[in-house]
């Protein structure tokens, strides 16, 4: 569900900035509300980016930091490349707000639906 929501932002903030109502395919949305949602999760956790070196490793929390604020530089030349930066802070967000928020609201509901499914088991 991160990359509908994420395509959905992607979809309504393109038209904003250019009018344009082309289509991206969410994919790389979607893993970026996975990144973030494991960052959230485990921000003391040691990560490390394959292209400085595995020497260099930081906190995940650091790593998250540093994944937004790349995007939002490519969003601010986004004349000058073809990569999806609304996407990917869409799916950062995604995977942020399910982490903070969503989780919560998730187990509520499987807890709702193991009690009625449990109930019409018991019944029959």
């Amino acid at each position: 569900s991160s990359g509908i929501n994420a395509e959905y932002g992607v979809c309504n903030a393109r038209y904003v900035l250019t009018r344009s109502t082309a289509v991206s395919v969410g994919f790389s949305a979607s893993l970026c509300a996975l990144v973030m949602f494991q960052i959230t999760q485990k921000p003391e956790s040691r990560v490390s980016f394959i292209f400085m070196g595995p020497e260099t490793n930081f906190s995940a929390a650091d790593a998250g930091k540093l994944i937004v604020g790349f995007e939002l530089v490519l969003l601010a030349l986004w004349r000058y490349h073809n990569i999806d930066s609304v996407g990917h802070l869409a799916g950062l967000a995604c995977g942020y707000l399910y982490s903070k928020f969503g989780m919560e609201r998730w187990n509520e509901e499987v807890r709702i639906m193991t009690k009625v499914c449990d109930e019409e088991f018991n019944q029959k």
